[in-house]
């Protein structure tokens, strides 16, 4: 609706055409559509969830990491998001789910005052061990060491899951699906 339409369903103005009001009127019409689609352009280049793919690839890019072409635009801009997101007090279980959104199939465990990730994949925005480990630092308060974790569990893991030995038959894995799986089979 227009700036003149509205303020007359008010019954302040009376503009008609060709008066000064009018022209005052859509003068500011005609400003505040300049300054309208400068701020949508300033919304597209600043919010992601108002970005582009192209766009959220090259920021992703800067902050340093490659994501896959498979991503779609949804995953790559909640990617985006919480790259951008440091420490907010997550939970263990919100650490693990944020580092899992990105790519990154993770268990996330304490030891000690040690924030340990067991993984043995990494895909989608998380390409290397060291970004996993970056990314886990920065989510994580200032100051608490974080160790990673590769490959199979070993037997204190297996003995913390809480199954027991025919709960794990049950699962009928061979030595070689155990050794390939890794942790994995922890979940469930």
């Amino acid at each position: 609706m227009r700036l003149a339409e509205r303020l007359a369903s008010l019954g302040l103005y009376r503009p008609q055409s060709g008066g000064i009001v009018a022209g005052e009127l859509a003068a500011y019409q005609a400003g505040f559509a300049l300054l309208e689609q400068q701020l949508e352009r300033l919304e597209r280049l600043t919010c992601p969830s108002r970005m582009e793919s192209a766009q959220l690839i090259q920021y992703c890019r800067l902050l340093g990491y490659e994501p896959p072409a498979q991503l779609t635009h949804a995953e790559l801009r909640q990617a985006f998001d919480l790259l951008l997101t440091g420490y907010k007090g997550w939970s263990l279980a919100e650490l693990e789910q944020r580092l899992r959104a990105l790519g990154a199939q993770v268990i996330v465990q304490e030891a000690g005052n040690t924030v340990v990730l067991y993984y043995d994949t990494l895909q989608g925005i998380v390409a290397s061990s060291e970004q996993l480990q970056d990314l886990a630092l920065a989510f994580l308060p200032a100051g608490v060491p974080v160790r990673l974790e590769t490959g199979g569990p070993d037997w204190s893991q297996l003995d913390a899951a809480g199954y027991t030995a025919s709960e794990l038959e049950a699962k009928a894995f061979t030595w070689t699906q155990f050794d390939t799986n890794g942790y994995t089979f922890l979940e469930g």
